[in-house]
């Protein structure tokens, strides 16, 4: 799943919901109980004391849902900026993997990940194999990306993420 939308728009706020949700095993919407998941989070772009500040208010309400900690639980790796196409940095975040072996992966955003813009589907081949080579370890896998600038015919911003169409599929 790619969560896409403008800047200031709630994303990295969802992607934070969704994984101590899922942590304290409750589903983030409609708050059905299930098994709680080993949650993975990879922050290219917050601090960890950004995160769990941010993070807190939701936490707090997931554990008198669910009587369970779940900021305890999720895996949190604040990184910087990465190349995810070179091997160091992908190799990085499978160790992270066989270290903490999650249900769900949280990554992003996806201008982090890469150094340069995915205009082509060239520029997408070496992400999407990337990211697929995580996905092929069984979590599921959330992320977030920035919509472009551009209008569409009718002059409404578009919230597509940003790149390649390659990264529609």
């Amino acid at each position: 799943l790619i969560v896409t939308g403008a800047e200031g728009g709630g994303k990295t706020t969802l992607r934070r919901q969704i994984a101590l949700c899922a942590a304290g095993g409750l589903h983030p919407f409609t708050g059905v109980r299930f098994d709680p998941l080993k949650v993975l989070e990879i922050d290219c772009e917050n601090s960890e004391r950004q995160w769990r500040r941010a993070a807190r208010a939701t936490a707090i309400a997931v554990g008198r849902a669910s009587g369970i900690d779940a900021a305890s639980l999720v895996s949190l790796a604040c990184v910087g900026r990465m190349d995810i196409t070179t091997a160091a940095d992908l190799g990085s975040i499978h160790a992270l993997m066989d270290e903490h072996e999650p249900d769900l992966l949280m990554i992003g955003p996806l201008y982090k990940l890469v150094p340069r813009a995915i205009s082509t589907d060239d520029d997408a081949a070496p992400v999407l194999a990337a990211l697929d080579s995580l996905r092929e370890r069984g979590p599921a896998l959330v992320m977030e990306a920035h919509a472009g600038h551009g209008q569409d015919k009718g002059g409404e911003r578009s919230y597509r993420p940003r790149g390649s169409s390659a990264l529609m599929g």
